[in-house]
């Protein structure tokens, strides 16, 4: 074993040293690659246009997590991306209690075909959820004060907003993609019956049947644009915007559409750690005068990427 290790030749090299299929296809260019970004910091929210009960602007504590699972290469394209967001107040005095002011888990998926590796047209299917993962009360309270409450209005599928939209989406470039659906469905609703029984939420009306509110309710939609912007500037500056339109059926985006936007954007500070500016708008086209309702957050983040 010895004197193999130091033969030199062309025809006795060591076995071991022989390159396999198995080596081979190790090298190749991984197929999936892996994101995870995080955040769990102090942090300064500005919020416009929001419901009654949430604090206009002001420092409270965050808790953000990102993961992107992605397949760029390929006939078969598969991108997801699970976005979640809480942040937390305590307002007044040394022992008031912490209020929830946010908190939103929202995922989006692409997957689609293409004639061959370099093919800029697809056929795609995306589908999007979104709920909140932390149970609350009245006015963002994370604890039950009235004992005459039987539910709490916030906690994991209650709301939940599930959508699905088949279309044809096209690489523009490696910054900018977009996909026009003709249609698309979405299903809203709670999990609860007692939450549902409160009203609060626009599952559909009372049942004539039941007398009850429903738990959910169906809509068809009309067309639905959705468009990624995607830049990165040497890891030093890095752009994700997110950006979908959507339509009634009966009716054009112009007229009765629907517009959301989830924007982030980071400025490396050193390595892995970024500060983070992250948007999340939602309004209505025809609006006069416009005013989505749009909540921005500036805070720390971590990033880790795995292949």
């Amino acid at each position: 074993m010895m004197c193999l290790s130091t033969l030199k030749g062309q025809y006795y090299k060591p076995l071991w040293t022989i390159k396999t299929e198995k080596d081979t296809l190790r090298n190749k260019t991984p197929m999936w690659n892996y994101d995870i970004v995080f955040g769990l910091n102090g942090s300064y929210t500005n919020n416009s246009n929001v419901p009654g009960g949430t604090s206009q602007n002001g420092f409270s504590g965050t808790t953000t997590v990102d993961i992107y699972v992605n397949k760029s290469e390929g006939k078969f394209l598969s991108a997801n991306e699970f976005h979640y967001q809480a942040s937390f107040f305590r307002a007044g005095e040394k022992n008031a209690n912490v209020i929830k002011s946010y908190d939103i888990m929202y995922s989006l998926h692409d997957w689609s075909i293409r004639n061959g590796p370099t093919s800029r047209w697809n056929l795609n299917f995306i589908a999007k959820v979104s709920t909140p993962l932390i149970r609350s009360y009245k006015d963002g309270l994370l604890k039950r004060l009235d004992e005459n409450i039987v539910t709490a209005l916030e906690k994991p599928g209650n709301p939940y907003d599930v959508s699905f939209a088949p279309g044809f989406k096209c690489i523009i470039s490696k910054k900018l993609n977009i996909s026009l659906s003709p249609y698309a469905l979405r299903f809203y609703g709670v999990t609860d019956r007692a939450l549902a029984d409160l009203g609060i939420y626009d599952t559909g009306g009372i049942d004539v049947q039941t007398g009850r509110y429903h738990l959910s309710k169906k809509e068809t939609k009309g067309a639905e644009l959705n468009i990624w912007f995607d830049w990165n500037l040497h890891e030093k500056l890095i752009c994700e915007y997110r950006v979908d339109l959507s339509s009634k059926y009966s009716s054009s985006i112009f007229t009765e559409g629907l517009f959301n936007g989830f924007f982030t954007t980071k400025i490396r500070l050193v390595k892995n750690l970024y500060l983070t500016h992250r948007t999340i708008l939602n309004g209505i086209i025809e609006q006069r005068p416009l005013k989505p309702e749009l909540r921005q957050t500036v805070l720390l983040s971590y990033s880790l990427a795995f292949q």
